[in-house]
């Protein structure tokens, strides 16, 4: 008897861990710090095993994903501050060619990168909801391949701000 394993889409992947923080934000605190760690993992694991077998890079996600989970949770600051320079380059990566044209320089994203690495972590607490919500909405435009529309972006995340306040002020009425 054969199995077979079927390739697994990292995109599909950081499409759900997208749509989890974008909805449920600050409620999945240990989610929003993990990410970035299984995020990484992931991008590690979809570099090193082109041209593998989908067996091997399945393996490869799932084993690179928890390792980079488990070393987010361990290191959790510092995870926060990668959360932050995933949002920073991606708002850079998305706003750049807005306001600089087409022909962006990779600096752009890189400097906005840097700048949330040491912003967020100052900031993270208060404004987990945003921060969640922007996370997610990158992750999702991502996954489906509109990373750079900045529309897009700026309405899931949007959407999922004003859901994790509902909810959050459902919570407090009970």
């Amino acid at each position: 008897m054969q199995v077979h394993v079927m390739a697994l889409d990292p995109r599909i992947l950081v499409g759900a861990l997208g749509l989890t923080l974008l909805v449920l934000g600050s409620r999945v605190y240990r989610i929003a710090v993990v990410t970035p760690g299984v995020l990484a993992g992931l991008w590690v694991a979809g570099q090193v095993t082109t041209g593998a077998s989908s067996t091997v890079q399945y393996a490869a996600m799932i084993g690179l994903g928890l390792a980079g989970g488990i070393l987010a949770f361990l290191l959790e600051r510092f995870a926060v501050a990668v959360a932050g320079a995933l949002i920073g380059g991606g708002l850079g990566d998305a706003l750049g060619p807005l306001l600089l044209g087409d022909q962006m320089h990779w600096s752009v994203p890189a400097v906005a990168a840097i700048v949330g690495f040491l912003a967020v972590p100052y900031l993270y607490e208060r404004l987990l909801p945003l921060l969640t919500a922007v996370l997610g909405a990158l992750a999702l435009a991502w996954a489906a391949g509109r990373e750079q529309d900045l529309i897009f972006i700026a309405l899931v995340a949007a959407a999922g701000l004003v859901l994790q306040l509902l909810l959050r002020r459902g919570e407090r009425k009970d």
